[in-house]
Parts: C-alpha cells; sequence; structure tokens
C-alpha cells in the first residue's frame, strides 16, 4: 500500500485516524527517516482528551558514535513529551510531585505508581499503554542520528535546577521533547537483579550526565525527585 494511495484521509488525520486505523501498514512498511517517515514525523497519531499525546517512531537501526548497533524491529508510538502533572492527577486523583505545576512533568513516582497509572490509563481509553523498553527509548532519543540529539551547549533544560513545562523543552529530529533534562524517565526492562531502569537525565544533572545513552537504575518502588515517565503504545493496539 503506497502513502499516496491514503493521501485524502491524510489532512483530516487528527480526527480520523488512530493507532488500530493505520498500525498494520506503519508497523511493517514504514522505516525511519525515509520521505514517508518524514510526512509523519511529529504528527500526533493519538491525542486523548486528558493531555496524552503520542507520536510515531518508526522501525529501523542506528549504529552510535561509539559503535553500538540500536534497532527497534516494529515501529510504536511514543509520548511526545513526559507525562503531565495534570494528567496524573485527572487519572490518579492526586499529584505526588513537590515542585507543582500542571505543565510540568510529574515527579516523585516509582515504577510502581507509573504501572498502576498506566492500568488506570489504558482503562480509561480501551487501549493498553505501557512503558517504553530501554531500547526504544535510547533509539528514539537518537532519532536517526549516531551521536543522538544531544548538545550540552544548547541544552538550557540541562542543570537548571528547576523543572520546566513538558512541552516547552526542546524537540529531538522525530519531535520528542524532553529527552534530556527534566524528569529522568522510567523505563519497562527488568534488570537480572530486579532494578527497573530509567533514562534521560534531570534539571538536576549536569549536561555530561545527561547524553542518550546514560542510565540509571532503582528498585520498583523508590520514589525521589525528578523521576516521571513517558508513555508508550503499540500500533496494533
Amino acid at each position: 500500500m503506497s502513502l499516496a494511495r491514503i493521501d485524502p484521509w491524510f489532512i483530516l488525520l487528527p480526527a480520523l485516524m488512530s493507532a488500530t486505523f493505520i498500525g498494520l501498514w506503519l508497523t511493517t512498511s514504514l522505516h525511519a527517516n525515509t520521505a514517508e517517515h518524514q510526512r509523519f514525523a511529529a504528527l500526533p497519531l493519538v491525542q486523548e482528551s486528558d493531555g496524552v499525546d503520542l507520536l510515531l517512531i518508526p522501525r529501523g537501526s542506528i549504529t552510535t558514535a561509539d559503535g553500538r548497533m540500536l534497532s527497534i524491529a516494529r515501529s510504536v508510538l511514543l509520548g511526545r513529551s513526559e507525562v503531565t502533572q495534570a494528567t496524573w492527577n485527572t487519572v490518579m486523583a492526586h499529584n505526588p510531585s513537590r515542585e507543582r505545576g500542571d505543565h510540568l512533568p510529574v515527579e516523585w513516582v516509582s515504577w510502581d505508581d507509573c504501572q498502576e497509572f498506566i492500568r488506570r490509563l489504558s482503562l480509561r481509553h480501551g487501549r493498553t499503554y505501557r512503558l517504553p523498553s530501554e531500547d526504544e527509548w535510547a533509539y528514539a532519543c537518537h532519532a536517526g542520528s549516531r551521536a543522538g540529539s544531544f548538545d550540552g551547549a544548547r541544552e538550557t533544560y540541562v542543570h537548571a535546577r528547576a523543572l520546566a513545562p513538558a512541552d516547552a523543552c526542546p524537540a529531538n529530529a522525530w519531535g520528542l521533547r524532553g529527552m534530556h533534562g527534566n524528569a529522568w524517565e522510567w523505563c519497562a526492562d527488568i534488570l537480572p537483579d530486579g532494578q527497573r531502569v530509567m533514562r534521560g537525565g534531570s534539571c538536576n544533572l549536569y549536561p555530561v550526565w545527561c547524553p542518550p545513552d546514560d542510565r540509571l537504575s532503582y528498585p520498583a518502588g523508590f520514589h525521589h525527585e525528578r523521576r516521571g515517565l513517558r508513555l508508550a503504545l503499540d500500533l496494533t493496539d
């Protein structure tokens, strides 16, 4: 199926296109940094009334600057930005964050808290939301670049010492905001010792500690400042 054949629908995508509607084609046919991908890049394929806004991450692979291979076999949707306090409060009826603001990323949430939020959000919208895998997160952060999208000299939200509105952070080449700094983001992975992984650094850190491939790991019940999340959704959901 060529993209040209669905062009009449393209102008109606925000209202009519769901992940299910185009999921199979995007999952199996669309590759990163092709002309087709550029037409879908930064276009929200899922927008929920409570602030969830997801972008397409096309399947593919890259070799990073240090020679590692990053790849995902299936295209996926990821949150344009970190989950905000307003969205968390709408779903969970409380806000655990200590630095308050509706448009700031939610913080002080554990991996277990994120799973409960995702369970309730999924029931609310009839979808199966989840945390991104570590590979999905890192691949999306690089956005087709060997070095990743991070430039410490220009990344003003790293070492800012305060959270910034999630939608105000710089976007990478695929439209994802706040992949460096602001709040650490939990990933789905469970390490052999039972620890859970987080990526992206926070606004408390110096830029050297926020490259795309840095990680931390903590127990599933660990709470601390600047710990948040970004959503993922399979295209065929």
